[in-house]
């Protein structure tokens, strides 16, 4: 999956951590988790994700470096 700078934060990120696939040139400008120093870490937009019962749970996930991505 694409990898690229979240244009809210300058942290890495993917397509499925981001709103990546949502803004019409493919480039995040907000992300609910980034990688940095080779771990998962929240994103500047994690809060806007809190009680989404999807997101939250896949993104909590992520953090807790339970899923590979």
């Amino acid at each position: 999956m694409p990898m690229g700078p979240c244009g809210g934060c300058g942290k890495i990120t993917n397509s499925t951590t981001s709103n990546w696939w949502l803004t019409n040139d493919l480039k995040p400008t907000e992300c609910y988790a980034a990688y940095v120093d080779n771990k998962w870490v929240k994103g500047c937009a994690y809060e806007k994700i809190v009680g989404n019962i999807y997101m939250q749970p896949w993104i909590d996930d992520v953090l807790k470096n339970e899923v590979t991505i």
